[in-house]
C-alpha cells in the first residue's frame, strides 16, 4: 500500500525565462505476504562492501514490513570536530584520542 503526490507549478513562464516549482513526497509500506517455504529468514543485501558482504542485515517474516533491518544500531556520526587533522601524505583524515573508529565497520580497513 502507497501513496504519492507530486506538485508542479510554473511561476513565471516568459519567452526567455522560467522558473517552476517542483514538489513530491511518498510513503509506501510493503508487507510480506509469504516467502519461499518459510516464515522467516535473513537476508543479505552486500551494501557496504566486499568485507561485510556474508552479514545478515535484513530479517524477513511474514507479515513483516519489506525492508526490516536486523541487527544495526546508528551510534551516531562524525562531525568535523571528532577530526584532529588531515594527513595529506595518507589522504585520510585523522580523529582525536577518544573518538571510535568505525573504519573497519564499513569495511574501510
Amino acid at each position: 500500500k502507497g501513496f504519492e503526490l507530486g506538485i508542479n507549478a510554473f511561476l513565471v513562464d516568459k519567452a526567455d525565462f522560467s522558473l517552476s516549482v517542483n514538489f513530491n513526497t511518498g510513503i509506501n509500506v510493503a508487507r510480506i505476504e509469504e516467502l519461499d517455504g518459510t516464515n522467516e529468514r535473513f537476508f543479505q543485501s552486500n551494501w557496504a562492501s566486499t568485507d561485510l558482504n556474508n552479514i545478515n542485515d535484513y530479517y524477513l517474516r511474514v507479515g513483516g514490513k519489506l525492508g526490516d533491518i536486523y541487527g544495526y544500531v546508528s551510534d551516531g556520526f562524525y562531525s568535523v570536530d571528532d577530526f584532529q587533522a588531515y594527513n595529506a601524505v595518507t589522504g585520510q583524515y585523522e580523529l582525536k584520542e577518544g573518538v571510535p573508529n568505525s573504519g573497519a565497520t564499513v569495511g574501510n580497513t
